[in-house]
């Protein structure tokens, strides 16, 4: 049996936290060293919280260098 990989959100969530907006997409990004997530919303445009909701992020406070996190793209 196959297990199903919680980091990966169907359409229908992706619709639902980016607001039903069709034309938005997403590319993967490693965290390195000195990432925030306050600076990666900065630096790509978005929200702390748009990024915890996407990536279903429990603590805001720790991201781990090598973690790979969808971030939205306008």
């Amino acid at each position: 049996m196959e297990e199903k990989n919680s980091n990966i959100l169907t359409d229908a969530e992706l619709s639902e936290v980016s607001g039903g907006a069709d034309t938005v997409t997403y590319i993967k990004y490693t965290v390195v060293k000195g990432d925030t997530l306050s600076k990666l919303a900065k630096r790509f445009g978005t929200t702390v919280n748009t990024l915890v909701k996407i990536n279903h992020i429990k603590n805001p406070n720790l991201i781990i260098v090598g973690q790979v996190l969808l971030i939205p793209q306008k």
